[in-house]
């Protein structure tokens, strides 16, 4: 098992495999599932949000180190992403 490092404790691996142009937090992949996706498991979510995070596109930085992405079209989703932590950025929140 690899060991945590210390990204404020949320414990992201230092090895892990991570596809996409995010780390999708645990917190993003319920988000999704209660508010657009609710009849798929949670790694098929998990699978949608990493697919979204290679067409999502930039709108507008929110704060300093967080943006505010969105998907094309028919459902348009709102995505959060945090750059504030080292390595890649952090999908933190899903937004219908």
């Amino acid at each position: 098992m690899a060991k945590p490092n210390s990204l404020h404790g949320i414990g992201l691996p230092d090895n892990s495999p991570l596809r996409g142009n995010w780390y999708i937090t645990p917190h993003a992949i319920k988000q999704y599932q209660a508010r657009c996706d609710r009849y798929s498991s949670y790694e098929q979510c998990k699978s949608n949000l990493i697919a979204m995070s290679c067409t999502a596109r930039f709108i507008k930085y929110l704060s300093e180190g967080i943006s505010l992405y969105r998907t094309g079209k028919p459902q348009q989703i709102r995505l959060i992403v945090s750059e504030r932590l080292p390595g890649k950025p952090q999908l933190v929140t899903v937004l219908k």
